[in-house]
């Protein structure tokens, strides 16, 4: 899985991270920096060296662009914890320039924040962070004996939080809103077999498939997508007729 803020993908090599998460659920952001100017794909194919033992689930290039390295599903080597990124989507940021408190660009910003917004979104929790490590932000110097991720970002992470929660918060209450006007109504699958997804969109997870002929209720709706009464996921509404 990965987000559909993703400009490209440009896979880290095998060796460089684990397939899984050892049962652990996705509930944690730790955001990094580069030590450099790079875009998201030069990022990521450093970790495409098969010596480089490292990888982050996500790089962001200096001009804003966001490049998926490891797949979501799978643990990135970002924190030296294993703990730490067995729960944590990781994000390699660039720096605006190098030295001093390694800060980044506007652009960079507003694409972390975004992405937060977005993870957050579909693996259903808030940004915390108090410092340590029981937040759901956290840092590789918690960690390690690093500066990373340098005294500019990791000066931003309340307002990280602060700008990645109003955001979420936000979007609860218009889709609040839109529930309590929305009129459920039924449909009728008329394809042989239709994927049922986590969200609406092709990027989700399949939960489940349904068939030809069977009848459903949608009880919302989102970008051509429908949501199952019965909580199984969405469907897409151009493969049905209502009922």
């Amino acid at each position: 899985m990965k987000s559909k803020l993703t400009n490209k993908t440009v896979l880290a090599h095998s060796s460089n991270y684990t397939k899984g998460r050892k049962g652990y659920k996705v509930c944690k952001i730790t955001p990094h920096h580069m030590s450099g100017v790079l875009s998201g794909e030069q990022c990521a194919k450093i970790f495409q060296r098969a010596s480089r033992d490292a990888s982050a689930n996500y790089c962001i290039g200096v001009k804003g662009d966001i490049v998926c390295s490891v797949d979501e599903d799978n643990r990135a080597w970002t924190s030296s914890s294993k703990w730490n990124d067995c729960q944590a989507i990781t994000i390699e940021v660039s720096n605006s320039k190098t030295g001093g408190k390694w800060p980044i660009s506007n652009a960079s910003w507003k694409s972390l924040v975004k992405l937060c917004v977005d993870i957050c979104t579909r693996y259903k929790f808030r940004l915390t962070y108090d410092g340590t490590k029981k937040g759901s932000l956290t840092r590789h110097n918690m960690y390690a004996n690093t500066d990373c991720p340098g005294p500019y970002l990791q000066s931003k992470f309340p307002q990280l939080v602060k700008e990645v929660n109003a955001e979420l918060d936000k979007a609860n209450k218009k889709a609040t809103s839109s529930k309590s006007t929305f009129k459920s109504y039924k449909v009728k699958i008329n394809t042989a077999v239709l994927n049922v997804r986590s969200g609406a969109g092709t990027s989700y997870k399949v939960t489940t498939t349904v068939k030809k002929n069977q009848i459903y209720t949608i009880i919302e709706e989102k970008n051509g997508w429908g949501k199952l009464k019965s909580g199984a996921g969405w469907i897409k509404l151009s493969y049905t007729k209502k009922v």
